[in-house]
């Protein structure tokens, strides 16, 4: 095999996988728009179980232990914003009043 030849081999074999690299790429994209979606989806159950549960239609206790960890972070959320909003209402140290 001439020195062309294998120049002509290395270049399709870099193409070949170049072409095989961008498939992949694509795909693995496709993948994640899709896992997104999903998550979105799973996201919109969880608040609409959420919901049902809240008006007794769903009564299943594992639910309810989750839906109470749910609540308990909302309390948390809760109490940082109230103490977000304390902070701002204070002056600056050395602010004259």
């Amino acid at each position: 095999m001439s020195w062309i030849d294998r120049a002509k081999k290395a270049v399709n074999d870099v193409a070949a996988s170049a072409n095989t690299e961008g498939k992949i790429l694509k795909l693995q994209a496709e993948m994640a728009g899709l896992e997104g979606d999903r998550d979105h989806q799973l996201l919109e159950a969880g608040k609409r179980a959420r919901e049902l549960y809240r008006a007794r239609q769903i009564l299943d206790n594992d639910m309810g232990i989750v839906l109470k960890r749910v609540d308990d972070i909302d309390a948390a959320i809760d109490q940082l914003r109230d103490e977000v909003v304390r902070i701002r209402g204070e002056k600056p140290s050395g602010t004259p009043t």
